[in-house]
Order: C-alpha cells, then structure tokens, then sequence
C-alpha cells in the first residue's frame, strides 16, 4: 500500500473520531443543546461554519470558540495580544497570504514556522506559505480579530481594507463544515 494512501485513510480516521464542534460546545456549557441544533439547521444555507453562524446568532464568544476548536483540532490556541511575536519573523507574512488566509507568522524555530490563524485547517493557506518560504508550518490557533489588528498595525492590509470597520461578526476560526460534522 502507498505511504500516502496511508497517510489519507488515517486523516480521515482521525476526522471520523473527532467530536463536532457543536457538541462540544454543548458539554463546555458554552451553548444549549437547542443553540447547536438551531445553528446546524441553518449554517449551509448562510454559508458560513459552524462556529461562524454561532458567533453570528451571538450564541458564543470569539474566545469560547476558539478555545473549544483549539481543543477539537488538537492546535494551540495563542491569543495575540499576550504573545511575543518575533518582529524579524512577522516580515515572512506575505501580505497577500496574509489577507486571503487570515494568518501571520509569529516565530521561527529550527527549520520551522509558526504561523498564527484564524482558521488553521485551511491546507490552502499552509501549503502557500510553507511554498514561499521552504519551510514547515506550525499552526497556531487565534482570534480572527487579532490576526487583524496585527495585521493593520504590521501594514500587512492595503488601505482600503485598513480603513474599513471590523465587522460585528468576525470570521471564525472554525474548521471547514467536512471536519466539524
């Protein structure tokens, strides 16, 4: 059997064994079993995740999902504003990786990179960044809203988007639907 039809059938094991973030949210206590069920009832047709039509119904915290995703994804969670961000390392962020994959690079290590991300199943965005720079990525999981605010204050957004307001419910850094349900 090929090493990497290996790899892809333990993924899946792995996926097929992890708790739905609903659920989990639901033994935290963070919602009722209602809030989850009103919420997987709707998220396909709004387009959004999970989590993303959770934070949306102001049914959970940005914080609350992301420490409950940092458990589900077995990533851990950095919150920004109390990390030692290596500047020199900060300038490895394109800014268009930046952007479009909501990330920022946080530290170097070895032949590693650790990268912060709102969304650290997003394989896209890793694989980008790990291309342009030629080394692995280790992601790290945080808020949405400060990946942003960093991102401002580092000049990582172009204007338009500097100036623009936050909106009143940040994307969530929530794995793609396949992975949560």
């Amino acid at each position: 059997m090929p090493a990497q039809a290996s790899v892809t059938r333990l993924s899946a094991m792995a996926r097929a064994s992890r708790p739905r973030l609903g659920e989990l949210l639901v033994r935290a206590g963070v919602i009722t079993p209602e809030q989850a069920d009103a919420a997987a009832a709707v998220h396909r047709a709004n387009e959004r995740t999970i989590g993303q039509q959770l934070l949306a119904d102001d049914a959970v915290t940005e914080i609350d999902l992301a420490a409950v995703l940092s458990y589900q994804l077995d990533v851990p969670f950095v919150p920004l504003h109390a990390y030692a961000i290596d500047d020199v390392a900060a300038l490895l962020t394109p800014p268009d990786l930046a952007r479009r994959h909501r990330l920022l690079v946080v530290g170097v290590r070895d032949d590693e990179i650790l990268v912060a991300m709102a969304d650290p199943t997003d394989l896209k965005g890793r694989d980008a960044i790990a291309e342009r720079t030629g080394r692995r990525i280790v992601p790290l999981l945080a808020l949405a809203s400060e990946i942003e605010r960093e991102q401002e204050r580092r000049g990582l957004l172009g204007a338009a988007e500097q100036t623009a307001p936050a909106s009143a419910a940040p994307a969530a850094p929530a794995p793609r639907p396949s992975a949560v349900e």
